[in-house]
């Protein structure tokens, strides 16, 4: 299994976690959709919501945990990536 790293506060890293540890924290409010998280073995930091293992925890959230969070409209680029 790949581990998983993410940029979250004052630029701190945070890692590696495993997906599981991830989308506890997508439950928990610490990681959020639009957060840049690297995956071992990629060639770059994308945002949460882009990565297909994090993106079923981010649909199961209450519309109340979105509530006073910005929003930022997506353009789907290729099938798996948004803009």
């Amino acid at each position: 299994m790949k581990d998983w790293y993410f940029y979250q506060e004052l630029g701190r890293t945070m890692g590696p976690l495993t997906a599981a540890d991830m989308r506890a924290r997508i439950r928990e409010g610490r990681l959020r959709m639009f957060d840049l998280v690297y995956r071992e073995g990629e060639s770059g930091w994308r945002m949460a919501l882009e990565h297909a293992d994090l993106r079923g925890e981010f649909r199961s959230l209450p519309a109340s945990a979105l509530k006073g969070r910005p929003w930022v409209c997506l353009r789907r680029k290729t099938k798996d990536s948004l803009e």
